[in-house]
Order: structure tokens, then C-alpha cells, then sequence
């Protein structure tokens, strides 16, 4: 979501206000695990389709941004700017990797 808002209250002067929130909540993909028992440094033979993570382990991600700027031409030499942003995030990840597979796994 990304509302923004646009003010001109005279036609010298320009106010503009901007909102983000990002909200996320995903299962973290570790991809797929490497042989390297064998030497050989191979992609497991796994179906595209399986997630060796811990099941029920999500990452969540929430962000929120305020940007406010304002301008005010003076005359055809002079403007002055101003603005402020502000941005608030919260992670919280928690993540289970598989790196790799031992050559005798049944996978």
C-alpha cells in the first residue's frame, strides 16, 4: 500500500506527503542442498517442488515510510526545498538451512 498526497494552496508552493507498508510473512527457501561426499559438487537429485525447510518456520518483514517535502519558488532565481523521510522496519527471521547431503542420504 502507497498512498500519496499532493498540496498546492498557492501556485508558488508545493507540499506532497508519501506512506509505504510493506507487510510479508514467508517460508525462507534455503534452495537446494550439494553433494559433497563423493567429490562431484552436484545438485541433490530433489524435486523442484520440495522445501527442506522447518515446516511452520516463517520470516516476517513489516516496514513503514513517511516522506514529507515542500517547495516554494520565491521568484525565477530563488527556491527553497525541504523534506523529511522516515522509515520503521521489523524483521523477525527465522531460518533453518540444509546446506548440503551426505552421499548415503535417501533423498
Amino acid at each position: 500500500m502507497a498512498p500519496a498526497l499532493t498540496w498546492r494552496p498557492r501556485e508558488d508552493t508545493e507540499l506532497n506527503l508519501r506512506f509505504e507498508y510493506s507487510n510479508e510473512d514467508y517460508l525462507f527457501d534455503s534452495g537446494i542442498p550439494t553433494r559433497f561426499a563423493s567429490g562431484n559438487n552436484r545438485i541433490a537429485p530433489v524435486p523442484m517442488t520440495r522445501q527442506l525447510s522447518e515446516p511452520g518456520v516463517n520470516d516476517e518483514f513489516e516496514s513503514y515510510l513517511v516522506d514529507f517535502n515542500w517547495s516554494h519558488r520565491f521568484n525565477a532565481n530563488w527556491r527553497l526545498r525541504n523534506g523529511f523521510v522516515g522509515q520503521f522496519e521489523k524483521f523477525d527471521f527465522r531460518e533453518v538451512s540444509g546446506d548440503f547431503v551426505l552421499e548415503d542420504d535417501p533423498i
